[in-house]
This record gives structure tokens, sequence and C-alpha cells, in this order.
């Protein structure tokens, strides 16, 4: 699957619940990690978007959103909202697996005087199901006030795709962990870091044999270093 000045990204599925667990650095950071055995639409797609960067939601094709859930976390070092998705594909035609794209966003900011340096965002811990596809998939270069769309599109025979839009303080977005089970993207500031809000993505097509789902956790983590 290809990927130039865009970003591709996918995921899905059903009812369950996330049990939270958030861990706050010592020394500048801020960090949410939470488990979803079987997803469920916790939030609204128009409640999942408070405070993000451009147009806080994706546009998707072929896809039907059956999980999501929200995370507002905040400590003595910042701020961090945090979101996860998770769609079924609709209409795939492989009569072995299922095939799901789930898809993570965060927006920090540290608080005067820590300059927010980067951002890491992904799903690991994946049961049921493995990754296929993912987004990012190379480096986009970022720039204050740029326009960027990430864009996932799908390696079934079916005509499916998941983008967003954003902007982004001056940086990088890049792959930073790629596995079977787990996918990291880390958007990295220009630098020696901003004073301003940043955003990362991350997205994947995961598939599960016929009849099952995936279980995963999602993350965000943002610091200083």
């Amino acid at each position: 699957m290809m990927l130039a000045a865009t970003l591709l990204v996918s995921m899905a599925f059903v009812p369950a619940v996330s049990a939270k667990e958030v861990n706050n650095f010592d020394g500048g950071g801020i960090s949410v990690s939470k488990h979803v055995s079987k997803p469920e639409i916790l939030l609204n797609e128009s409640d999942i978007g408070i405070r993000s960067l451009s147009n806080p939601n994706p546009s998707t094709s072929g896809l039907t959103l059956i999980g999501s859930d929200a995370s507002d976390t905040s400590n003595i070092y910042g701020q961090q909202l945090m979101s996860y998705r998770m769609y079924s594909v609709d209409n795939e035609n492989d009569p072995d697996y299922d095939y799901f794209v789930i898809w993570v966003q965060s927006t920090d900011k540290l608080n005067v005087p820590l300059p927010l340096k980067w951002i890491k965002t992904g799903i690991k811990n994946i049961n049921n199901g493995e990754i296929v596809d993912w987004s990012p998939s190379g480096t986009v270069y970022t720039e204050s006030g740029e326009t960027k769309t990430l864009t996932l599109g799908l390696s079934v025979p079916v005509v499916a795709s998941i983008s967003q839009t954003f902007t982004d303080p001056d940086g990088k977005l890049y792959p930073n962990v790629f596995t079977t089970t787990q996918f990291e993207s880390k958007w990295s500031a220009s630098g020696t870091g901003t004073f301003d809000v940043g955003f990362n993505a991350a997205g994947v097509q995961v598939k599960s044999p016929a009849g099952t789902y995936p279980s995963f956790t999602w993350y965000a983590s943002a610091n200083e270093y």
C-alpha cells in the first residue's frame, strides 16, 4: 500500500468496555493507556472531536463505526485529549477473515515553561488479529499553518478508506514502532519544541479470523524531552 504527502489508517468492532489506566511521567510529561476487549460506542462522532487542531472527525467510506471512546486528561505538566474509533469494513469479500480499522488521535499541550517536544500515539497488545496495513507509512513533514491529510486505503477487494485533515506546528510525523501486534506513530517538534498544541494520529487495518474480533490497547504520551 502506498502513501505520499498523505497518510493512511484503518480499524473496527462491537460492544464491550475499556479499563482505564493513566500513567503520568515524572519530569514533564503526560500519558494515557486504555484497553478495549469488545469495543462499544461510548461517545458519538461529534463528541470525540473536542479541542483537535483542524477537522477533528475523520472522513470514511465503506466503514461502519462500532467502537469509540475519548480520554481528557491533565496533570501539573500539561493537558491531553485522546480518542479512538473502531470500524468494521463493509462488504469485504474474504470468507476466512473479518477486517477492521482502528484510528487513534491525540492533542497535547504542555504547561509553560515546558516546551512540547514529541507525541506518541498507538495501538498495541492486539489479540485475535494482526495488523496488515498502517498509517502513517512514511515521514510527513508538518509546518505551522499548513494543512495535511492522512489517508488509509484498505488492502481488501472493496472500496473503503479513512482520512483526516489537520494542521500541526513545525515538525514531522512518522511510524515509530510497527509489528503485527503494535503500531505507533510519533510526532516530533522541530528545534527545541513548541508551546503550541501538537497533534498526532495513527491508524491500522486489522484482520481477524472470521467471526472473531480483536482486543487491543490504545495509548498516547507526550513529553518535553
